[in-house]
């Protein structure tokens, strides 16, 4: 057992200096009023911890210490099961006094000293100690806070703290859970508008990815046809220009041979004039016979050309089937001609066998010796002539040879690179300037490519925001029933909206009406009571919570005059209702939710207007109300933040701008990349062609050394014919002695033969004439047959021409029409005028028919090289009109190239890969990418991104949201479980206490005594009642007189302390308003209690006096309170005064 064995006292309240012993059991402390009796309770409390000076009975620190003392101490000496010294002093500082705590003599804390205590249920307390008044304060008492007693004693408090603290921890996750539900409708709602752009924006990669794809295949297959056939067409180029090089060079030296030809026939024409007295005349047939062949070549030409002219014009039209015709009829005349042909040559065989027969024996034999001179001469001419035909054949032979060599010379190609070796370089030079210019353009894209993602970005932020603000200034935020109410204006007609939404003001006034208007802003505003009724009913059915509705049926307040007045003042602003529009018709549900509040600059013009005179708001969102209280601060958020969300709807707008024009822009410079790339891809094709053309030229140089090596052989004949013509030159001028001395003796002869020559010459010159004809016509004939031998070469040769050379033929032929008219008629009257001349050519010596042979043998040559020439300048012609048509191919070739290799180089370095599907295929699904990359519309394509950014952000608020609803079903078990717990150990100290009463009743009283409860199901909205039941009827402690409620409550505390058992008690004048029998009894119930537990009473009543185990007895002296001790001893009711020392 512990109890309080000693007390000591050191200017504590009237005790100066006391030492007070105590003994276990019970311990009355007597003495008059006024002596200190309850100092000694006081003192008790104050050295356990009590802190309230009130319940110390002091109203300030200085009342607690002795008037002769600077500061006041108190030592308690707890004995028993357990020891211990605790001290307690305090110093009056002015303030709360500053206190010193002991325990066994070490410093120690109010806390740590309650800590110590609490093991030994000796804290302070009611349970413990009755205060004076205690009792008549438990009997005044109504059931309710009777019951609150047992709340107390039970640590229902505690219970209620941590409900507290739970219902808080409650209040906080609910309005986290309402702030994320909150957050979670504005991010979904916001989710589901990005998840539309992100859709878009998948489908518009996905369609922009199948078309890339596509279109990278279409052009990577065009490119490489195109560059097959362009390397083609390049060889083909450059093989038909070497070809019409080497026609070129076929054709010089046709006509280096054409001109030794005309040379060679000129010798011979000379000869002849030298042997011959006619020379003009011969001449002069020469002549016409070189114009009639030239012109004949020449009308040949023109018959080919006309020829060839007909064929493709008829080509052109289609008429092949002529052109065959033609053919065969050439072919026919070529076979006539033939025949002919033969038939002439067999009459000019025969009519030279005639003419030699038919010469007189007579001239025979002048002519045999002439004969015999000439043969001599004839040899002689002969020699001569082989000499100076060798001279000049050799002369020929050197002048065809240098020909040769000029030829070659001058077809030798100046394969000089220089100029393309040049031009390449420059080209070069281009290339890079344009890669830097693409690089520099190249440089900005990718700078308008990093910013237009930041853009897209902001842009969603910004529709965040947007989107969040337009939720937050919405009321069914902060009400989420209000958003119940507004679905249903579909299904219930006359629902209008909230008040918010039904208005209109300026920015400036957003704070005054929001203060003056508060939750009414929430508010619904319906067409009837009915209709707000309906909406009601709906709610409930749908749980969906609470809304305020303002009918407009319904008469709403009217502006009181003084508030008119009011808002007359000068310093008003007016009705707040006048800074407020909206439709006429909610004009008086307005007029409601504002009232006759007037609006004010401040506070200060508030107090000019009168307080109390009129409700008044100002700008910054203080209200005063008419009772003179104001409200004030900032808010955390406005329900009229409309003018933030307007500036944010222009934010976006300025931002939408500035976004089309970064894409605007960023499209003009793809534009100007994508030209320069097509002007670096044809530099780029060019140089290719350069290096082809290069390539050719280093395979053209081998013939090259071929032929300079031809030309040094040529070169070196040459030099050998030039030594052989000077050694036959000197053996001509020794044959030409020798053949004037023969010419003598020739004209001797001649004259004696001349009168013979004479008869025999009419028979002589019609054969001749006859002769000549044959000869001339066989000459036509040979001509004849090889110009149609010609045409018939070129018909078959000509197959097709273009239709875009008809007018060119068409003038072509109509020029050689006229020429061949021309030369047609030239030619008659040149044959006319041949015929004459020939007439007078009637004697033709031996040597002058060979060299009319031999004339014609060179016509014929001169034609055939003619023939020739054409063919090859035919087949020169066509290789011209080929390469056009090359070149042609090959500059179309070349653009397809540049624009197929710009737009491959727009793939980048990682293009797509290549789709196995046909052309077709790939075209239409380049179509329908393309159509659904129209019906998209502009897409922002960082939306995919941006939308899983968000889903995650909407998840963790889910998550979040899951553990706030699990935290929230924890606090809420948690409540559970305190609100069981509470119950459970209010009714169990409830049980003790009511069976320490009964217990404590039988002890006292007779009859049977209880505490009941009003409402046992609801214990704690329940009162407290004292009943006491007798053999003849039952009453409550209301109904008792005042000494049995002192004792009843007496019984009460006692019964509540026995719940809590404390090793001591103290009771002080606990039986102020008890008789003697009711002391008496109580006495007895003290005496019996005590024996386990101390009890310190400070009482009047001799009754419980006497039944104490030890008197004190408290003095009041000049030097202040003493006490006296008197030990009593009951059972043989015998008093031993005992003196106690005085301290």
């Amino acid at each position: 057992m512990i109890f309080l064995s000693r007390i000591r006292l050191r200017g504590f309240k009237s005790f100066k200096n006391a030492d007070i012993a105590l003994s276990r059991g019970f311990i009355c402390l007597a003495g008059p009023n006024g002596s200190g009796k309850s100092n000694v309770t006081d003192a008790i409390r104050f050295a356990l911890g009590e802190s309230a000076l009130r319940s110390l009975r002091a109203k300030k620190v200085s009342e607690l210490i002795n008037t002769s003392s600077k500061h006041a101490e108190v030592t308690l000496y707890i004995d028993g099961d357990k020891k211990m010294e605790l001290k307690r002093a305090i110093k009056d500082d002015g303030k709360n006094g500053k206190c010193i705590y002991r325990i066994n003599g070490k410093r120690a804390t109010r806390t740590s000293v309650l800590e110590a205590l609490r093991p030994l249920a000796l804290e302070v307390g009611s349970h413990n100690i009755i205060a004076q008044g205690q009792v008549q304060h438990i009997i005044e008492l109504n059931a309710k806070e009777r019951r609150e007693i047992i709340d107390t004693v039970a640590g229902i408090s505690e219970f209620e703290e941590k409900k507290k603290e739970a219902m808080n921890e409650l209040e906080k996750v609910e309005r986290k859970i309402s702030d994320s539900n909150i957050v979670l409708s504005e991010r979904v709602a916001y989710l589901g508008e990005l998840e539309k752009e992100r859709d878009a924006a998948l489908a518009y990669n996905d369609a922009t990815e199948k078309r890339k794809g596509a279109r990278y295949t279409i052009v990577k297959r065009e490119h490489e046809h195109q560059s097959r056939q362009h390397t083609e067409v390049s060889q083909k180029y450059i093989a038909a220009k070497a070809e019409r090089e080497k026609l070129a060079e076929g054709l010089s030296t046709l006509d280096s041979k054409v001109t030794a030809l005309e040379a060679r026939r000129a010798e011979l024409s000379a000869k002849a004039n030298a042997q011959n007295a006619r020379d003009g005349t011969l001449k002069q047939i020469e002549q016409l016979k070189v114009e009639i062949s030239a012109a004949a070549a020449s009308l040949t030409e023109r018959k080919k050309d006309l020829t060839r002219i007909d064929a493709r014009l008829k080509e052109l039209a289609g008429k092949k089937d002529l052109q065959k015709k033609k053919v065969q009829q050439l072919s026919g005349e070529i076979s006539k001609l033939k025949t002919q042909l033969k038939d002439l040559n067999a009459k000019i065989s025969s009519l030279e066998g005639e003419q030699q027969k038919s010469e007189s024996s007579k001239l025979s034999t002048i002519r045999s010796k002439l004969d015999s001179l000439v043969s001599s001469l004839q040899q002689s001419r002969e020699s001569r002539a082989s000499l100076s035909s060798d001279i000049s054949k050799s002369k020929e032979m050197l002048t065809m040879r240098l020909s040769e060599i000029q030829s070659l010379t001058s077809s030798l190609p100046k394969l000089s690179n220089e100029k393309l070796e040049g031009e390449k370089g420059n080209i070069s030079s281009d290339i890079d300037s344009l890669a830097k210019e693409i690089d520099k353009f190249f440089s900005k894209e990718k700078d308008l490519n990093k910013s237009i993602p930041l853009l897209d970005r902001r842009m969603l932020e910004l529709k965040e925001k947007h989107a969040i603000l337009r939720a937050s200034v919405s009321a069914s935020a902060t009400n989420p029933a209000i958003s119940s109410v507004l679905e249903m204006r579909s299904s219930i007609k006359g629902i209008y909206g909230t008040v918010a939404d039904l208005i209109k003001f300026e920015p400036e006034y957003s704070r005054a009406i929001e203060a003056c208007a508060g939750n009414r802003l929430t508010y619904v505003i319906v067409e009837s009571l009915d209709v707000a009724t309906a909406a009601i009913e709906r709610l409930k059915s749908q749980k969906a919570g609470r809304c305020t509705f303002i009918p407009l049926d319904r008469p709403q307040s009217a502006i009181s005059a003084e508030s008119n007045a009011a808002s007359k003042s000068p310093s008003s602003l007016g009705l707040v209702l006048d800074y407020v529009s909206c439709d006429r018709k909610y004009f008086s549900a307005m007029s409601y939710v504002f009232g006759d509040t007037l609006l004010v600059k401040d506070v200060e013009s508030a107090k000019k207007v009168g307080i109390g005179k009129a409700r008044m708001s100002t700008l910054d969102g203080e209200l005063l109300e008419r009772s003179g209280i104001i409200t004030g601060g900032s808010a955390k958020s406005s329900i009229l933040s409309k003018s933030a969300l307007q500036k944010l709807e222009s934010d976006i707008e300025d931002l939408k701008k500035e976004r089309e024009g970064a894409y605007s822009e960023l499209y003009s410079i793809r534009e100007s990349i994508s030209k320069k790339r097509r002007e670096k891809a044809e530099l780029e094709l060019k140089s290719k062609g350069i290096e082809l053309e290069i390539d050719s030229m280093a395979a053209q140089r081998k013939s090259i050394e071929s032929m300079k090596e031809k030309i040094a052989s040529v070169q070196t004949g040459s030099d050998s014919l030039r030594q052989q013509i000077s050694q036959k030159e000197k053996e001509l001028l020794s044959l030409n002695s020798q053949i004037e001395k023969m010419q003598q003796e020739r004209e001797s002869i001649s004259a004696s033969i001349a009168t013979e020559e004479q008869t025999e010459q009419k028979q002589e010159d019609a054969h001749a004439q006859e002769l000549r004809s044959f000869l001339e016509t066989r000459s036509e004939l040979d001509s004849s047959i090889k110009t149609k031998e010609g045409e018939l070469s070129l018909l078959r040769e000509q197959d097709s021409e273009l239709e875009t050379e008809r007018k060119g033929l068409l003038s072509e032929q109509a020029s050689s029409k006229k020429q061949a008219e021309e030369l047609t008629a030239q030619s008659e009257k040149n044959s006319k005028l041949l015929s004459q001349k020939e007439e007078e050519l009637t004697h033709l010596s031996a040597s002058m028919q060979k060299l009319f042979a031999q004339l014609k043998s060179l016509e014929e040559e001169l034609s055939g090289f003619s023939a020739e020439r054409g063919k090859l300048q035919f087949s020169s012609d066509t290789l011209s009109r080929q390469l056009s048509d090359l070149e042609a191919k090959k500059s179309i070739l070349e653009s397809k190239l540049a624009d197929y290799k710009v737009e491959l180089e727009s793939f980048g370095a990682s293009p797509p890969a290549l789709m196995d599907a046909p052309k077709a295929q790939l075209e239409d699904i380049i179509k329908e990418s393309d159509l659904k990359i129209t019906s998209l519309g502009a897409v922002n394509l960082k939306a995919p991104e941006l939308y899983e950014e968000k889903k995650k952000d909407i998840a963790e608020v889910q998550s979040k949201l899951a553990l706030l609803a699990d935290e929230k079903t924890a606090v809420l078990h948690m409540i559970e479980e305190i609100d069981a717990k509470k119950r459970d150990i209010f009714l169990s100290t409830f049980n003790g206490i009511a069976a320490n009463f009964k217990k404590l009743f039988n002890l006292v009283f007779k009859g049977e005594g209880s505490l009941l409860l009003e409402q046992p199901s609801d214990p704690f909205n329940s009162g407290l009642q004292i009943k006491v039941r007798d053999a003849l009827h039952e009453r409550y402690i209301d109904s008792m007189s005042g000494g049995e409620k002192s004792l009843l409550a007496l019984l009460f505390i006692f019964s509540i302390q026995m719940h809590k058992a404390s090793p001591f008690y103290i009771l002080d004048e606990a039986d102020a308003a008890l008789d003697k029998e009711n002391s008496r009894k109580l006495a007895g119930l003290l005496r019996q209690l005590s024996s386990n537990t101390q009890f310190v009473v400070v009482s009047h009543n001799d009754a419980i006096l006497s039944s104490s185990d030890i008197a004190l007895g408290v003095m009041k002296t000049d030097e202040g309170s003493k006490i006296v001790g008197i030990q009593l001893t009951t059972a043989t009711n015998i008093a031993k005064i005992k003196k106690v020392p005085e301290n």
